[in-house]
């Protein structure tokens, strides 16, 4: 396992190549760091789960969602990365399963996510 320092650096290489758009190399990297440093990071998993779906790997971004909300279920951000990924790939009555477990868990957004 490598050091914090090292994941840091790693951490903001990561988000320059998705803000580059270069999504190969990003889930490469995603993949590598999710390997060396902890393969239930929640933040992480989310990284890659985004990545993915932006290379059309919805039901592997699918899976990075899923293990994300595994890890943390009362974090709004998983089921709206899976909400997401349902819509891209066409499976609309799972997203919407997702919407409803996202207002139930942030009602305060309860109009937003109606939209």
């Amino acid at each position: 396992m490598k050091n914090e320092t090292t994941f840091q650096i790693e951490r903001q290489n990561l988000q320059k190549l998705f803000s580059d758009r270069q999504f190969e190399d990003a889930e490469t990297l995603a993949t590598r760091m999710l390997d060396d440093y902890n393969r239930f990071d929640y933040e992480l998993l989310l990284k890659r789960a985004r990545i993915r779906q932006c290379l059309m790997k919805y039901e592997e971004a699918i899976y990075d969602a899923n293990l994300a909300l595994n890890v943390l279920p009362n974090k709004p951000e998983a089921y709206t990365q899976l909400s997401d990924c349902f819509i891209a790939c066409q499976k609309l009555p799972d997203a919407a399963k997702m919407l409803r477990q996202l207002k139930k868990l942030n009602p305060s957004n309860s109009e937003q996510i109606d939209q």
